[in-house]
């Protein structure tokens, strides 16, 4: 995969950032105290009748 998600709980949430892989922006907010969700976490909300959320 190309990309990697990233979080930070910040104040009772957590702030999302999609980046590359393996770039600057990557690194920094890995020193910077984000982490990065595997792909098996990731997954798609569904609405009452199972549908995905629009």
């Amino acid at each position: 995969m190309w990309y990697s998600v990233m979080r930070r709980p910040e104040q009772g949430i957590f702030l999302g950032s999609l980046v590359f892989r393996h770039s600057d922006h990557h690194r920094l907010l890995a020193e910077q105290g984000w982490e990065e969700i595997p792909i098996a976490e990731i997954r798609g909300g569904t609405d009452s009748r199972g549908g995905p959320h629009l």
